[in-house]
C-alpha cells in the first residue's frame, strides 16, 4: 500500500515518501524519492511525516527502509539520529536497512552508539528481509526454549 503524506504535514513538495504493508511477510517496507534533509528542522519534519504514516498501522512493527532516495546533509544527521532514534522506541520492533551510502552507513552506525538505535544494514531489500525473517525464527526458537 502506497501512502503520500496528508494535507497538514510539513512535507516539503519535493520529498517523495511511499510506505506499503508486506501482508506476507509483516512488515512495512518504506521508500524514499528526493528527500534531502538539509537542517534540523528537516530531520525533525521529516520523521512527523514518518510518523505519520507508520502510525497507520499495528505497532510496534518491524520496518524495512530503501535509502536510495534519502540523504541527510552533515548540519542535519545529529537531530535526524536523535529522532530516528525516538520514532524508533516508540513505533518500530525492528528496522532494516538497505540501499544505505557509506556516508549514511557511518552516520547510521554513529547514531546507533549516541542513541542507541539498530544498524541492521544490507545491500537489497531482499537481504534486509531475509535478515528481519531470520531474526524473528531466532526470537521464536528462544521463547520456546523458555517457556518449556
Amino acid at each position: 500500500m502506497a501512502a503520500s503524506s496528508s494535507g497538514n504535514s510539513t512535507k516539503p513538495e519535493r520529498w517523495s515518501m511511499h510506505f506499503w504493508y508486506d501482508a506476507q511477510n509483516d512488515v512495512v517496507t518504506m521508500t524514499f524519492k528526493d528527500c534531502i534533509i538539509l537542517t534540523p528542522q528537516d530531520a525533525t519534519d521529516f520523521m512527523k511525516v514518518v510518523f505519520e504514516h507508520i502510525q497507520r498501522h499495528k505497532t510496534p512493527t518491524d520496518v524495512l527502509i530503501d535509502y536510495s532516495g534519502l540523504t541527510v546533509k552533515g548540519a542535519a544527521m545529529r537531530q535526524f539520529g536523535v529522532e530516528r532514534s525516538g520514532f524508533g522506541r516508540l513505533f518500530v520492533k525492528h528496522s532494516f536497512r538497505f540501499h544505505v551510502s557509506s556516508a549514511e552507513n557511518l552516520a547510521i552506525q554513529t547514531s546507533s552508539i549516541l542513541d542507541g538505535a539498530e544498524v541492521n544494514i544490507y545491500r537489497t531489500r531482499d537481504e534486509a528481509l531475509a535478515a528481519l525473517l531470520a531474526l524473528r525464527a531466532k526470537q521464536a526458537a528462544e521463547k520456546r526454549g523458555t517457556a518449556r
